[in-house]
């Protein structure tokens, strides 16, 4: 939402999203194939621009804002496991960036020091989760379809991203790479 909070509503605005570490998957830190995290991405981001059309659909600022005017394009992004050259092996991937968003200072710091003309943005955590934590409540609960679950999950996840993790068996993948 602090992306489209600070967008100009008239403009067309195209918004990069980068899944890093694509090539990784079925381990413990990088559990979903790249395509099941441009999945829930993709619906991530389409729940997120509802909420925040209609939160500010009385706003004068954001009349001219819809959904023709923002557009989500993810992007995966093969890691390099190289500090230095990350930022420009990122930007083989995608066109001109004008802004840079993110909410990690080390991508910011990196970001920088390679392309210091460029404007970069510090997303600030409006809740503390990461990914960690959401495979470790999977990992440490009876069943996914119980509500404690659904509640914990829901405190932390979109309703979109909560339903996917069902849907790709997520728990049951966790618990599966904990038996070898």
């Amino acid at each position: 939402m602090q992306i489209l909070e600070s967008i100009n509503p008239s403009d067309k605005n195209n918004i990069f999203i980068g899944i890093g570490s694509a090539e990784t998957n079925f381990t413990e830190s990088n559990p979903l194939t790249s395509g099941e995290r441009f999945e829930i991405i993709g619906e991530a981001c389409s729940e997120i621009l509802e909420k925040f059309l209609e939160k500010n659909k009385n706003k004068n600022k954001n009349k001219c804002m819809n959904t023709t005017n923002i557009t989500f394009h993810i992007v995966p992004i093969r890691n390099i496991n190289h500090y230095v050259l990350w930022p420009q092996h990122v930007q083989q991937y995608l066109p001109e960036i004008d802004i840079l968003y993110s909410g990690s200072p080390l991508v910011l710091q990196l970001w920088n020091n390679s392309f210091a003309h460029k404007k970069t943005v510090q997303i600030q955590k409006r809740v503390d989760i990461s990914g960690t934590k959401i495979r470790n409540l999977l990992l440490h609960s009876e069943d996914f379809s119980t509500i404690d679950v659904h509640e914990k999950l829901e405190k932390y996840c979109l309703f979109s991203t909560t339903v996917l993790l069902k849907k790709f068996a997520l728990q049951a993948r966790l618990k599966n790479m904990k038996t070898y």
